[in-house]
């Protein structure tokens, strides 16, 4: 764990999304605000990057970005923001574009995380800690898991990516593993995207609507790049994009 230094790294968290399916709970605060055990999912994940030696957090704020903003005055983080003013028109995958500008200063390999997660530390420590400098990150894939409109991995027997995309366009047999939301890339693979965001951008504004998920596999097959998971990944992990993911997250118990 102590060789582990994040201050190498342009850490960027994704925090723009309205959280629509959220309904009354998201119509008052962003998700990232919630609380578990009276404590906010970002205060967990900042904790958990704190742990790594974490510099400067950099943030993709939209909606009630002042709420977050707060929130992270209140926890005393060094951070930077982008504000994407686009955010109810936008996916993720402009938030993460956002950021091109910001990133070039450094140049530094970039660790991505959504804000709405709460999850074992071990999923952040074996990414970092891999030998892979490209990383998608994911939890086991479970059948009895399984939903139509979540978006998984497919990869192969050295656990390189063949397909990312929702579970109703994959073939269930050949799926790895659920998008965690958690990813690693060196500085030339984060380059590599970020330029051609911009020219799929400039082709066609409609991508800048798409999830990052999906034009990160049009990325890997188009330009033959290669990104890896790790298996065995179970460890426990909560994707906040419902009311029932949070009454779910109420009720699980931990230790941390």
């Amino acid at each position: 764990m102590g060789s582990i230094n994040l201050s190498n790294y342009f850490i960027l968290v994704l925090s723009a999304g309205i959280g629509q399916r959220m309904k009354s709970l998201g119509n008052k605060k962003p998700k990232s605000i919630l609380k578990k055990n009276n404590k906010t999912l970002l205060s967990y994940i900042i904790e958990k990057l704190k742990k790594y030696k974490s510099n400067q957090i950099n943030f993709i704020l939209g909606y009630k970005y002042k709420i977050i903003i707060k929130e992270l005055e209140k926890l005393k983080v060094n951070y930077s923001f982008i504000h994407n003013k686009h955010y109810r028109s936008t996916g993720s995958i402009y938030s993460w574009y956002t950021a091109k500008n910001k990133w070039k200063i450094s140049k530094k390999k970039i660790l991505l995380i959504h804000s709405d997660l709460f999850f074992d530390t071990k999923f952040l420590f074996s990414i970092l800690n891999s030998k892979h400098k490209n990383i998608i990150g994911i939890k086991k894939f479970k059948y009895s898991e399984f939903e139509r409109k979540k978006i998984y991995v497919s990869s192969d027997k050295k656990n390189k990516i063949v397909s990312i995309g929702y579970g109703e366009n994959l073939k269930k047999k050949k799926i790895t593993g659920q998008i965690l939301c958690i990813n690693k890339l060196s500085s030339k693979m984060s380059n590599d995207f970020f330029q051609y965001c911009e020219q799929i951008f400039s082709n066609n504004k409609k991508f800048k609507k798409f999830t990052w998920e999906i034009i990160m596999d049009k990325f890997i097959k188009e330009r033959k790049k290669k990104f890896y998971i790790l298996k065995k990944q179970d460890h426990y992990w909560f994707n906040i994009n419902s009311q029932n993911d949070y009454k779910k997250l109420i009720k699980f118990k931990v230790n941390e």
